[in-house]
């Protein structure tokens, strides 16, 4: 029987001292996919924050790039009237008529 005892407090003791580390593993386990999970979360909910974001970037740039079309046409629509406009021919200015200048310049300008 002393063999038999000795086998069984062998084993008592194996499972004694084999019990805590397991259950310290399994737990760390657990608390270990529970972070995996927490952390997955997060960056899918990163990803659609930045997937949004670049949508919405699209979206001003297309805006943006619409307006700069338009004012790039507008610019254009004003150069060509413009330059319409220097190559039409002016009205004729009239000639200005001056009199005849006195022979003595200093003698009428005393007399005013």
């Amino acid at each position: 029987m002393t063999a038999r005892k000795t086998t069984i407090t062998i084993v008592v003791g194996a499972v004694v001292a084999l019990t805590p580390p397991t259950l310290v593993y399994l737990q760390g386990r657990a608390e270990l996919r529970e972070r995996y999970k927490h952390t997955e979360a997060e960056a899918d909910a990163g990803y659609q924050a930045l997937v949004e974001s670049v949508r919405e970037l699209r979206a001003t740039v297309s805006a943006q790039s619409e307006t700069i079309a338009r004012l790039q046409g507008h610019v254009e629509a004003i150069e060509a009237s413009s330059s319409t406009r220097m190559t039409g021919r002016l009205p004729p200015i009239s000639r200005p008529t001056f009199t005849e200048l006195p022979a003595n310049l200093d003698a009428a300008q005393m007399k005013r």
